[in-house]
């Protein structure tokens, strides 16, 4: 983490991330509970970052444990064959913890929602899941995005030859899972 001081002008963070003598200006836009923030740098480029408020609550709704019964990566829905097995997602809500099983090695956080997202805190740093996620529950289905780095989905999906391959040639993955409640 890095501390720093700011302040709003209008719709713009001023910040002191850069040097304490040295401000900086982010646009920003607050639709709760996110709020996206724009930095414009003076060779064009935008950088654009969505965060999550994060409420303390928990949707009992999402505990328990889902089986994964489907897969698209990057808008392509994989094959069954493809998919993991015995993937799972387990969440309770009485402790605020949960676990995620792809590749035979499980990830445990700690976890929130607020309005439909769902935060992730890794336990262990170098299990990197991402921070927040869009969910919807229709009865025993549950679906869930996931944004992955190549580094990520690598550690995810590294038994199946074709994924891991896929995942050697992209930055940035977009996953949409489907569960089913055991």
């Amino acid at each position: 983490p890095q501390a720093f001081t700011w302040t709003t002008s209008g719709n713009y963070l001023l910040n002191s991330l850069i040097t304490g003598d040295m401000w900086t200006g982010l646009e920003y836009t607050l639709t709760a509970p996110l709020v996206k923030v724009t930095e414009y740098y003076d060779d064009g480029k935008e950088y654009i970052s969505t965060f999550i408020k994060d409420s303390g609550e928990k949707d009992p709704a999402l505990t328990g444990t889902w089986n994964l019964t489907g897969l698209t990566v990057n808008s392509f829905p994989l094959p069954s064959q493809l998919i993991p097995q015995g993937a799972s997602f387990t969440l309770n809500a009485a402790t605020g913890t949960g676990s995620f099983v792809l590749d035979a090695t499980p990830v445990t956080y700690s976890w929130t929602t607020n309005s439909g997202y769902l935060l992730l805190y890794p336990t262990v740093a170098l299990q990197q899941i991402g921070i927040g996620q869009t969910y919807t529950i229709s009865g025993s289905t549950l679906t869930f995005s996931m944004a992955f780095n190549a580094k990520a989905i690598g550690y995810f999906f590294g038994s199946s030859p074709l994924l891991a391959t896929y995942a050697a040639s992209v930055e940035y993955v977009k996953a949409i899972f489907t569960f089913t409640k055991q």
